[in-house]
């Protein structure tokens, strides 16, 4: 397989992915668990992107994942896309100067990535949004931060196996057990 048609297969499974993970916090998490407030699962996979992807890379599959994204929102695509790119800018920072490549981290990073998207959201929507957050529901931000920490480390194990499943080091080894 070429590098490029590689590069485009991790893509759209990492979409596919991410559909299913909003599905599942946007309306099968409520179906299960009523009104406790639901992790950022899609955000866990963005800031996986974020961390274990080339800065080009990451910034074209957080911008297209962006608008794929906005099916499951009220939230403008333009909106979402640029928190993300603010936030893929912060975790990147944070990435050079801080790195172990272990799901604490990771789990640290989505956690905080939760909280930083929420605040920056509050922000942005003042000056960019006709109708401007208001009536901050402080305890469920704090959950979902609190979930989100939770719940990478489920969900970190999953992404690290795709990426590896996908990867040219696994192809190598399947074509030693032929």
């Amino acid at each position: 397989m070429t590098e490029r048609r590689r590069l485009l297969f991790r893509f759209v499974v990492f979409a596919v992915l991410l559909l299913l993970l909003a599905g599942l916090q946007t309306s099968f998490w409520h179906f299960l668990f009523g009104y406790l407030t639901p992790p950022a699962l899609w955000l866990s996979l963005f800031i996986y992107l974020m961390i274990n992807r080339n800065l080009v890379e990451a910034l074209f599959s957080i911008l297209i994942l962006s608008y794929l994204l906005s099916v499951f929102t009220s939230m403008n695509p333009g909106l979402l896309a640029g928190l993300n790119i603010v936030l893929l800018f912060l975790v990147r920072s944070i990435k050079s100067r801080l790195f172990t490549p272990n799901s604490f981290y990771y789990a640290t990073i989505a956690s905080m990535g939760c909280l930083v998207f929420q605040l920056v959201e509050l922000v942005f929507s003042q000056f960019f949004v006709s109708v401007p957050v208001v009536g901050i529901n402080w305890v469920a931000w704090i959950i979902q931060v609190l979930m989100t920490f939770v719940v990478s480390f489920i969900i970190f194990p999953l992404y690290k196996s795709i990426d590896y499943i996908l990867s040219d080091e696994a192809k190598e080894e399947w074509r030693g057990l032929n």
